[in-house]
């Protein structure tokens, strides 16, 4: 593995675990089973909160909502009070990548750490995962640095 992997986190909005990956054998999701057998899958996680907001901002800053400062939703004044992962990354030479929506603040993404938003017109699944699949196979050198893509 190289010292500093390319990461992608991927947030499926309300799925739950419904996913062959995660056991369940009456749910057709083959692409997604394919990137858990080849990646890291996570099937033993806690969230921080049982909110939306809170959850992802525990997942993005490593903090309880009370110390990240996301306490409530995002579209009701919450606001992210220490660093959102994709600026930790960008600041250690990552690119950094948003697909489709997050929950972590209601300002521009690139408040953020995002350094491009891909499929900012349409959160439909179909669009957003059509650009990251474009995205994944575009061909990269090996001098490119990597890269951070967050797709909600």
């Amino acid at each position: 593995m190289p010292s500093r992997p390319n990461i992608l986190i991927m947030i499926p909005h309300d799925l739950g675990d419904f996913l062959g990956c995660m056991g369940h054998a009456d749910v057709s999701s083959p692409h997604l089973d394919r990137m858990a057998r080849r990646g890291v899958c996570f099937t033993n996680c806690f969230t921080t909160s049982p909110e939306c907001t809170p959850s992802r901002g525990g997942l993005m800053t490593g903090r309880y909502p009370h110390q990240n400062g996301l306490m409530g939703l995002s579209n009701f004044g919450w606001s992210l009070q220490v660093p959102h992962l994709a600026a930790v990354l960008r600041d250690l030479g990552y690119e950094t990548h948003l697909f489709g929506f997050q929950h972590e603040t209601h300002h521009p993404p690139e408040t953020l750490g995002y350094q491009e938003w891909h499929s900012r017109e349409n959160f439909h699944a179909a669009s957003v995962c059509a650009a990251l699949r474009e995205f994944l196979e575009t061909p990269r050198d090996e001098e490119s640095p990597p890269w951070f893509a967050y797709a909600g």
